[in-house]
């Protein structure tokens, strides 16, 4: 008999099925009623199984479902091992310190990593310099384990490690960059004023950054934290959303796509462009720019931007030197800015004089009016066709 034969899956499929039902109905009110099922799927040979009850079991609270966690985090799987310290860090005992303790000398990076944050979840007023000391002296060479230890350490109130935090974004690779946004969004209330306070530093320290679209996604939504709901209600923050097309190491091609007043508004638009061919085909990303307007409520519903921008033109064979770009929510307001900016212009266009004379730097300064979460550029990526579905999605 094969191994997919017979009883085995027959077994599968009803473990399979429980899970399912768990999902839609387990509570703690009726917890007992899978007691005996929850016993079978943590023996049972499957890993995939064991992590989704790990999931479901983060969600109740009593001492089987606490004790099967436990259980499930000694799992010779390492992704077992890592939902079990995720859902554990709900349980703060002596016993899930002690285990996470021997996860954290794991031979896995990824389960030392959980383990360190499951440590600084579940510890104790009582146990904070214990754990301190613990954590200081572990060397961690992984990137991704090694920024859990140090965020651990700082939501313990060590807040000196923040700046190894900082030192570290710029050479991480994206997912370990993501990692570092989603924990200071994760723990933005367990923070207090003064590491807030420096995270905002760092956010508008390494804002506009070309970064692959799950980074922007996961920068702007922790400025959504900080800067927005955090410092300052009083403030209307408006998103400008570009894609850039690099065709080769030099060249580069940038189309504004339009305002957006909200991360979910410009998060779906990103969506659709990246799912078209053309933009799969280029070596395509976005960029988004954050302009915030000080004295306006962030709940205020804003209908208009006025776009203004300025720049020196140069030889046709050239790129165009912008000078300043900004936005305005009032025509007043970007009329001041464009006189600004032209004053800004021509003081720079000096150094932009051919001494050939063959071409005259030229200043272009414009005010452009687009309406917000409204997609203002369709032409798509090199061969997509634009049809009316696709204008309704990205309006």
């Amino acid at each position: 008999m094969m191994l997919w034969e017979g009883d085995y899956m027959d077994k599968w499929t009803r473990l399979r099925d429980a899970l399912y039902e768990m999902q839609d109905h387990l509570s703690d009110e009726n917890y007992h009623l899978y007691e005996n099922v929850i016993d079978e799927i943590t023996r049972f040979d499957d890993w995939d199984f064991k992590c989704r009850l790990a999931e479901l079991l983060a969600s109740v609270n009593n001492q089987h479902a606490f004790h099967t966690l436990l259980q499930l985090a000694q799992d010779r799987n390492p992704l077992v091992q890592v939902d079990a310290l995720d859902a554990l860090s709900s349980y703060p005992s002596p016993e899930t310190r002690e285990q996470a303790i021997k996860n954290m000398k794991s031979r896995y990076w990824l389960v030392r990593g959980y383990a360190y944050t499951c440590l600084g979840d579940i510890c104790t007023d009582e146990e904070r310099a214990e754990t301190i000391d613990l954590l200081e002296g572990i060397q961690e060479k992984n990137m991704f384990a090694r920024i859990n230890l140090l965020v651990t350490l700082v939501n313990r109130g060590e807040s000196k490690y923040l700046d190894r935090l900082f030192k570290m974004y710029p050479r991480c690779m994206y997912r370990n960059k993501i990692t570092i946004l989603n924990n200071f969004a994760y723990y933005h209330d367990a923070f207090d004023q003064e590491i807030r306070e420096r995270i905002c530093a760092f956010l508008r320290d390494h804002k506009c950054i070309y970064e692959p679209y799950s980074v922007v996604e996961a920068y702007h939504r922790l400025e959504e934290v900080y800067l927005v709901y955090e410092l300052d209600l009083n403030t209307k923050t408006i998103y400008a959303l570009e894609a850039h097309d690099q065709i080769d190491k030099e060249q580069y091609e940038e189309f504004f796509i339009g305002y957006y007043d909200s991360v979910n508004e410009y998060t779906k638009v990103m969506n659709r462009y990246k799912a078209l061919p053309g933009f799969k085909l280029g070596r395509c990303t976005f960029r988004i720019t954050p302009y915030h307007f000080p004295n306006v409520a962030s709940d205020t519903d804003v209908k208009t931007v006025y776009d203004v921008s300025s720049w020196i033109g140069l030889d046709p064979t050239d790129d165009d030197i912008i000078v300043a770009r900004g936005a305005a929510l009032d025509r007043k307001e970007a009329q001041k800015m464009a006189d600004a900016f032209q004053k800004k212009a021509e003081a720079e266009i000096k150094k932009y004089q051919d001494p050939s004379g063959k071409y005259e730097p030229v200043i272009t300064t414009n005010i452009d009016e687009y309406q917000i979460n409204k997609s203002h550029w369709r032409e798509g990526f090199n061969t997509v066709t634009w049809t009316i579905e696709d204008e309704e999605e990205c309006k």
